[in-house]
């Protein structure tokens, strides 16, 4: 009955404990990023027509692919150059107190553990894109005026590509569009240029 109750004692002290952590006081521990040789894309908060430029990682190995945004990273201290995938060392923080319009995770950048040049040669292939049916506007990385873009997709990618041309295209806004295009990647410094072929199907939005 003693040993019982001796941890029933116990338990209690541990429970206490924990719910006496002041959960007012920010989290951290260091985590290591993997950064893609290619960003992305997301919308501006509170709007569906500005878009930004950002880079894209994963965290400690893992598969998931997300966007390390303004909002969430300070990473100025980090060069990158597109083409080139890295492993980075940061820190990544819980906000105990987050802004209303943000993530509660934070990631601080400290160093650049490795880096590969994984665009070595310059390319070209023939790929099917669909083209969307809004111009929206798109802030490149390290820039801050926005320029006009059509946001496509190419064959077995999800993700939208921000491309303010397609070389012998004539894009009409409202109508969205599937082409048969050549994509051309110029490995140093890094370009990608698409380049009209054939229309496949168009249809209003």
């Amino acid at each position: 009955m003693k040993k019982i109750s001796l941890l029933l004692c116990l338990l209690s002290m541990i429970f206490i404990s924990s719910c006496s952590l002041n959960d007012d006081e920010d989290r951290q521990e260091t985590v290591l990023l993997t950064i893609y040789p290619e960003t992305g894309i997301g919308a501006y908060f509170m709007s569906n027509t500005t878009y930004g430029e950002f880079l894209v990682f994963s965290e400690n190995g893992g598969t998931a692919k997300y966007l390390l945004n303004n909002g969430t990273a300070s990473f100025d201290d980090f060069t990158y150059e597109k083409g080139t995938k890295y492993t980075v060392e940061a820190i990544k923080t819980w906000l105990a107190n987050p802004p209303a319009d943000g993530s509660f995770i934070q990631y601080d950048y400290m160093s650049t553990i490795s880096s590969e040049k994984v665009v070595t040669e310059d390319s070209e292939e023939e790929i099917t894109i669909e083209v969307g049916p809004e111009i929206v506007d798109f802030i490149p990385m390290e820039e801050d005026e926005a320029r006009q873009v059509m946001l496509i997709k190419e064959d077995g990618n999800p993700n939208s590509i921000p491309v303010e041309e397609i070389e012998g295209f004539n894009y009409e806004e409202g109508l969205k569009y599937t082409l048969l295009v050549k994509k051309e990647v110029q490995a140093d410094p890094y370009l990608v240029a698409y380049s009209f072929l054939e229309l496949i199907s168009i249809e209003e939005n």
